[in-house]
């Protein structure tokens, strides 16, 4: 029969959450409204529109590999979740630009009355579902992770 000492403590950790959130979530919000400009943008300004989405996205991405470089960890963080939200919403503009790109080409050819009307509606549905679905994943992202974290 052995005997053992024990010794319990208790640590309470307190993080300045303002900032945190200044100094790495300030950033991510900021690349996500830069992007989001990009909507509203002729379509016709796809240089301008491609430079937006895939400069945030490099941005993002190099300040996602500073922020986790000095960590050596094997799950995922929870600020890598808006990360992956900046990958999916730049991949998402990107698309949309070549696509909207292409619609307006083809449609600068068309001489057809009817088909100019469904593609100019088409150029339009597309930069409206840009609009509506960039601040709506946006905003589940945020009210997942606060349900999740807070």
């Amino acid at each position: 029969d052995l005997d053992y000492s024990r010794f319990n403590m208790i640590f309470q950790i307190k993080r300045d959450a303002a900032a945190f959130m200044i100094k790495n979530l300030l950033p991510v919000f900021l690349m996500l409204m830069i992007a989001y400009i990009a909507y509203f943008m002729p379509v016709q300004k796809v240089e301008m529109r491609m430079g937006l989405g895939s400069s945030s996205l490099l941005t993002s991405a190099f300040f996602h590999l500073q922020l986790t470089s000095g960590l050596h960890v094997s799950y995922t963080l929870a600020i890598e979740y808006f990360f992956y939200t900046i990958y999916i919403l730049n991949g998402m503009l990107i698309f949309l630009s070549i696509c909207t790109f292409y619609a307006d080409k083809i449609l600068a050819d068309c001489e057809e009355e009817k088909r100019k009307a469904v593609l100019q509606r088409y150029l339009f549905s597309m930069n409206l579902s840009g609009r509506i679905l960039h601040p709506s994943i946006v905003a589940s992202v945020i009210c997942w992770m606060v349900y999740q974290y807070a």
